[in-house]
């Protein structure tokens, strides 16, 4: 994650000084021979040069950056410095909850979250209603009080339990039937 925002950083920069540049040429003064028609723009062979340089290096752009993280990665093992990792999960728990009535909430059930990963809940795609979200039966009936997630659309949390969670319909744009598909990561080991 880190290294994309590194390398997007990086060809941003490039796209940024491309575009300077192009811009102060344009608004360079061209010789009354040389000027091109009403509404028609043209660089000068330096220009232009100067422009297809500055897009080639771009091109080489990601290349650079990995071979830089690399070399930061060696020298931070070479001081012992603990370079981290993403452990693959043994298993990742997903399930469905389908509603059964307008005003009657339902618990997700009993799933342990990890401590360092999210819950998320997000309602099916082939939703026609709202579904009210709720850290509580009370909270999950009150639509002041709950989340209202549409069809495709996820939330996430950081709790410990799914079952700490509710769903309801809207009371007036819910729709029994409608439901969500959670999903969270298992422990990794380390």
């Amino acid at each position: 994650m880190a290294d994309d925002k590194k390398r997007a950083a990086a060809v941003a920069g490039v796209g940024i000084t491309a575009g300077a540049l192009l811009a102060l040429l344009a608004t360079r003064p061209k010789p009354a021979a040389a000027a091109p028609a009403e509404g028609v723009f043209s660089l000068d062979d330096p220009a232009m040069q100067a422009l297809i340089s500055i897009l080639e290096h771009a091109e080489n752009l990601d290349a650079d950056v990995d071979q830089v993280i690399v070399a930061i990665n060696r020298v931070a093992a070479a001081l012992g410095v603990a370079v981290p990792t993403l452990a693959n999960p043994p298993n990742i728990t997903a399930f469905t909850v389908l509603t059964t009535a307008l005003t009657t909430p339902i618990q997700l059930p009993d799933r342990v979250v990890p401590y360092d990963k999210e819950l998320v809940i997000k309602a099916l795609h082939i939703n026609t209603g709202v579904i009210l979200v709720g850290s509580s039966l009370a909270t999950a009936l009150n639509i002041n009080s709950s989340y209202w997630l549409i069809a495709s659309e996820a939330i996430e949390y950081k709790i410990r339990n799914a079952d700490h969670i509710w769903i309801c319909p809207h009371p007036t744009l819910g729709i029994v039937g409608d439901g969500v598909v959670c999903t969270v990561e298992q422990e990794a080991t380390r």
